[in-house]
């Protein structure tokens, strides 16, 4: 059952303000900006701890995510890259001495 659009849509505000509508706008974008520096250099400073196996990164809000996915994304490829084998693997060489390895002749 579906409720009517006045009814589900209630919440959301007809209309926005603008920068000169909210007293003290600067001050307020001013600290938002403030805010959000401070959160980017903790996260940088937890890039400082990651290891090969293992990245940890508690308290990070979805807008923070939001903002490190490209480098990730970017990172991520990069490691892929340096990790993919350049040359062909050898295959091991049989020995007549090997027990566990069934060696068929011709």
């Amino acid at each position: 059952m579906s409720l009517p659009a006045s009814t589900r849509y209630g919440v959301l505000p007809t209309e926005m303000d603008a920068a000169e509508d909210i007293p003290s706008s600067s001050k307020i974008r001013a600290l938002l900006k403030d805010l959000r520096e401070a959160r980017q250099s903790k996260i940088l400073a937890g890039f400082e701890m990651i290891n090969g196996a293992h990245l940890e990164m508690s308290n990070i809000s979805s807008m923070e995510i939001c903002e490190l996915r490209p480098f990730f994304h970017t990172a991520l490829t990069q490691l892929h890259a340096l990790q993919a084998p350049t040359e062909p693997k050898e295959e091991p060489v049989a020995q007549d001495d090997d027990e566990d390895i069934a060696v068929r002749r011709h």
